[in-house]
């Protein structure tokens, strides 16, 4: 019987050293918590993955420890491209402190969610209307 459910371990697998990780929910509604704390385990077990540049919209966490706040360990986020740090302290610590995570903007939630889509992940925000 053919299933569509990964198991956690497949899903970390194809994670790599300097990947792209975008997530999606608000607060503890809608986001994978489980993959979360998987891909924490395996960066404290073993080292990797690192170096993920972090995309989301809306904050992801509960204001202490869950959600995108598991991912905040120097050398496991290089950049953080997101909108709303309010649920997550840790990840907004890495970024005002500029040490493991470094701010490169701001995402509109709909800004987002629209331009997936449309097709349009990639556009460079910082140089539209040039």
């Amino acid at each position: 019987m053919y299933s569509n459910v990964v198991p956690l371990e497949d899903m970390i697998a194809i994670i790599h050293e300097g990947d792209t990780l975008a997530t999606n929910g608000y607060g503890g509604k809608g986001t994978p918590e489980k993959l979360f704390a998987g891909i924490e385990l395996s960066f404290l077990e073993s080292g990797s993955p690192n170096s993920l540049t972090l995309v989301y919209a809306g904050g992801q966490g509960d204001g202490r420890d869950k959600g995108l706040n598991r991912l905040a360990h120097e050398g496991l986020l290089k950049r953080v491209i997101g909108g709303h740090y309010g649920l997550m302290p840790k990840v907004e610590r890495l970024a005002v402190d500029n040490t493991a995570a470094q701010p490169r903007g701001l995402l509109h939630h709909r800004t987002l969610c629209l331009s997936a889509r449309c097709g349009r992940l990639g556009v460079d925000t910082d140089r539209a209307g040039e």
